[in-house]
């Protein structure tokens, strides 16, 4: 029972995470008084929104999964995907056009990897489950 213990732990964490963000997004005037570029200051709530909300949704259906095996190895995806996802992000420009403006940008790589992060979720859990069904 200790995986519900830890899923219970990653669903706190990622509703506190969310409501900042949604509180940032909300009153996003203190983000520009610390000098940033509404172009930064929107990515970081969408950042501080878009993953915790992916990752309490599935923490929300790992909380009915009967099998730590699931739940392991869904975080097991994450631990490695974040850091990745979060390196992309980095390194995207936050230009939003001009001349040279090629590749994605900041907002729609935080859409890409957020919706990609949740879908490959949802396969995980998926198919994680059907094996233990299965046999």
């Amino acid at each position: 029972m200790e995986y519900k213990k830890e899923n219970k732990k990653i669903l706190l964490i990622s509703l506190l995470v969310l409501l900042l963000g949604i509180g940032l997004g909300v009153l996003s005037t203190p983000l520009n008084d610390f000098g940033l570029y509404w172009a930064d200051a929107e990515a970081i709530v969408e950042t501080l929104v878009l993953f915790p909300l992916a990752i309490f949704l599935i923490s929300l259906i790992l909380l009915f999964s009967h099998s730590e095996l699931i739940v392991f190895s869904w975080i097991r995806f994450a631990k490695y995907y974040l850091p990745v996802a979060a390196f992309l992000v980095i390194i995207t420009s936050s230009d939003r056009g001009g001349w040279i403006s090629i590749g994605p940008d900041r907002e729609s790589m935080i859409w890409f990897t957020s919706t990609l992060f949740f879908l490959i979720s949802l396969i995980i859990i998926a198919v994680k489950s059907w094996k233990l069904r299965k046999g």
